[in-house]
């Protein structure tokens, strides 16, 4: 199963094809009764403003009932997996893209063991990228949580920190054996960190999705470690056209490059 994340009401029929489920996070009630909702069963929900469509990925690995071998997924209401092909097209023809068939993801993932985003890149380093960003120091706590709680991946976190991309969106699609075992690693290293950072030092409710942050950086650490066999798809965004990443996120921009 493919989980779609979302906190609110979205056109989850066209969305939605064969193998995909809406899975609702967060603690408000706007959403269709069909939907599967993160606060049942083992749940963080409460931290959703923290942790964002984490709290989704929590509820996967406590609740789910996929085999081993399954195929396991996340995307978002927005955002969803395609072909170059369609994601060209949605760029500069406007034709919005269907998300990939589950059956196309089971064949890839024949070949590979993940299906992530093709990385945002940058000149900067995702440290530096970070740090103008959001707060840096928020990265040097997860290097001490990583310490405590599996001091073998300090290699490829340092290795991952001084690269030039990173994955966006916490998003991925794997066997539900990987994805249990990423789950199990970042909130283990989570269980660590949230001790450590003041969430009363965050100046909005943009830069309090601090955990969602930074496990879009994780993401990689684990991927360098286990020498994951990982396969590149475009995203597209429903609410937003490639070609005009740069207009929406002139802010974000300006954060990086100035000085």
């Amino acid at each position: 199963m493919i989980y779609v994340i979302t906190h609110k009401v979205f056109d989850d029929k066209n969305f939605c094809k064969d193998g995909y489920k809406v899975l609702h996070v967060g603690t408000n009630d706007n959403m269709k009764l069909y939907y599967l909702r993160d606060d049942v069963g083992d749940n963080i929900a409460k931290k959703n403003p923290y942790f964002c469509e984490l709290t989704g990925m929590y509820w996967i690995w406590k609740n789910s009932e996929e085999n081993p071998e399954d195929i396991v997924g996340l995307v978002h209401y927005r955002r969803g997996f395609t072909s170059k092909r369609e994601n060209l097209s949605y760029s500069f023809g406007g034709n919005v893209p269907q998300n990939i068939e589950f059956r196309q993801a089971e064949m890839l993932l024949k070949g590979y063991d993940m299906i992530v985003p093709i990385p945002e890149k940058g000149f900067k380093t995702v440290c530096q990228t970070y740090a103008k960003m959001h707060h840096g120091e928020d990265l040097i706590l997860t290097r001490e949580a990583i310490a405590e709680a599996c001091p073998e991946y300090l290699n490829a976190f340092d290795q991952a920190m001084k690269e030039h991309y990173y994955f966006n969106g916490n998003m991925f699609i794997t066997q539900k054996k990987n994805f249990d075992a990423y789950a199990s690693w970042l909130f283990s290293i989570y269980d660590r960190l949230e001790k450590k950072i003041d969430l009363s030092k965050y100046e909005d409710t943009y830069q309090a999705r601090v955990y969602g942050f930074i496990s879009e950086r994780l993401l990689n650490v684990w991927l360098l470690h286990n020498k994951v066999n990982y396969k590149e798809l475009p995203v597209f965004n429903t609410e937003i056209r490639s070609m005009n990443v740069l207009t929406k996120n002139i802010g974000r921009v300006e954060k990086i490059f100035k000085r």
